[in-house]
């Protein structure tokens, strides 16, 4: 019925069979172009929208200090104590302390970590960094120098704490 409006009687079967294909091809073109436009306002939607967290905003924060954490150790065998220390690895941690060293074994940035502000910790923090993303701002670091960073808590050990994906907060 749509089409009998559309397509005009005085055309012959060839003419409205062309008519025909001409007016679907449009309406699925016009289809297309909405559903894509639609899709397009979707997907900016979903990446720019503001309550989407960011990688960052997603991190779980350990908020122990690092001799509660090494202390997990103390007087037990590593496996008793790896099974205490399980809920902790793979979370965040913020420490601050002075550079004891700094190398670059196997393609990633290792600075060590001494004199953090924890009387009761005397161990060192292993900071594992990006060597693409880190390398230029910390090999102008000395040794004694202090610094603060984030990273994600891999191994727990009596004396030390080994954080990956290490990023520098501030260097003093």
């Amino acid at each position: 019925m749509i089409l009998a409006i559309l397509i005009p009687a005085r055309l012959n079967g060839t003419q409205k069979s062309f008519a025909l294909v001409i007016l679907v091809g449009s309406a699925t073109a016009i289809g297309w172009e909405i559903n894509r436009r639609n899709a397009k306002k979707h997907t900016l939607a979903a990446t720019v929208s503001p309550s989407m967290p960011s990688i960052k905003d997603s991190r779980i924060y350990i908020q122990a200090k690092p001799s509660e954490l090494t202390s997990i150790y103390q007087g037990r065998t590593e496996l008793q104590a790896n099974k205490l220390a399980a809920p902790y690895i793979g979370k965040w941690m913020k420490v601050a302390g002075k550079i004891h060293d700094i190398s670059t074994p196997g393609g990633r940035v290792l600075v060590a970590l001494v004199d953090v502000p924890d009387r009761d910790f005397n161990g060192v923090i292993f900071l594992y960094f990006s060597r693409e993303l880190w390398l230029e701002r910390l090999e102008i670091l000395s040794h004694g120098h202090p610094i603060t960073a984030e990273g994600k808590v891999t191994g727990l050990a009596f004396p030390g704490i080994s954080l990956e994906d290490c990023e520098l907060i501030e260097n003093v």
